[in-house]
């Protein structure tokens, strides 16, 4: 039986699942591989060999063959140069010889969202993207660019935003939120415990992140500075999804909202379902990042016009 091999890489860990090579990918067999990963120098730390081994795990005892494999990781397309030089190689070796493609995470939860049809998708979890496309060469990208300098509304903002304004209460300065303050000493103590764990800390995204749950359970007890926050995430969020839709597509755009503050928050979607432009038709995702990544391995040798150009590489 030929059969192709997604993954999805993201912040806690590995997924991946198997597929009949033709017609739809719909998946037979899945697994999973909890792993914390870190962001280098080089690209994403640890991803060749967890990918290599999660790959071989899917295949053991099983009379298939190969024909290619597809990953998608975040930073792939910013930072990803272990995985460009060495991924490759590495699930060659565990699936055989498979054509194998390598892309940001951002094209795979596009094209699992939206089931390979045209539209946007808009990411938030701990980072926060839009990726859009119209299939015939079209495709526009908003933020993506981490946490120092990007992913607004994501959940490591909206986790820095909390902290600052715990902060400014401690501080007793205008802006703060004593209720904030109150989830802050819970979780770490005092201040000067949290610049400890931020500093010591490769993975500082998540840790913002962690942050953002007490955020929001203070905006639904009503806080006024925590749900200015929440608000002002929404507004962030809607704006990168406007920036990523395709000019060619007419309205209404579909659009799929995906990852954790959506998906775990209900009023935190409500509000940011709220704040889209009405020029969009929001529909529920079809598929979750896996089920794209089987999709852009059951089309590596038919890619659409302008998507490798994204980030996306091709080993053949």
């Amino acid at each position: 039986m030929e059969v192709v091999l997604g993954i999805d890489v993201g912040g806690t860990g590995l997924r991946g699942a198997l597929a009949p090579a033709s017609g739809e990918p719909v998946p037979f067999a899945r697994a999973s591989q909890a792993i914390g990963l870190r962001r280098g120098a080089g690209g994403i730390e640890g991803v060749v060999p967890a990918a290599a081994a999660l790959a071989a795990s899917l295949l053991a005892g099983r009379d298939v063959r190969v024909k290619a494999v597809a990953l998608g990781c975040a930073g792939a397309a910013d930072l990803g140069a272990e995985l460009r030089i060495s991924l490759p190689a590495a699930l060659r070796a565990a699936c055989g010889p498979a054509t194998v493609v390598v892309a940001s995470d951002m094209v795979t939860a596009f094209l699992g969202a939206l089931a390979g049809s045209p539209g946007v998708t808009l990411s938030a979890g701990t980072g926060a993207v839009a990726f859009g496309g119209d299939l015939s060469g079209e495709w526009r990208r908003a933020d993506g660019r981490g946490d120092l300098i990007g992913d607004l509304g994501g959940g490591a903002w909206l986790g820095r935003a909390g902290m600052t304004a715990a902060l400014r209460a401690s501080d007793g300065r205008r802006g703060g939120s004593p209720l904030l303050l109150r989830h802050l000493l819970a979780a770490y103590g005092d201040p000067a415990a949290l610049i400890r764990e931020l500093n010591a800390r490769a993975d500082r995204a998540a840790v913002l992140a962690r942050f953002a749950p007490a955020v929001l359970e203070a905006a639904r007890s009503g806080d006024r500075v925590a749900a200015d926050i929440r608000a002002e995430a929404c507004r962030h969020l809607a704006d990168t999804a406007l920036a990523a839709r395709p000019t060619g597509l007419l309205s209404p755009v579909p659009l799929a909202v995906v990852g954790g503050l959506p998906d775990h928050h209900p009023d935190f979607r409500a509000a940011l379902l709220g704040a889209l432009d009405p020029g969009f038709a929001v529909r529920p995702a079809a598929g979750s990042p896996v089920e794209g990544a089987l999709r852009l391995a059951a089309s590596a040798d038919r890619l659409p016009p302008g998507l490798s150009s994204w980030g996306v590489q091709v080993t053949a």
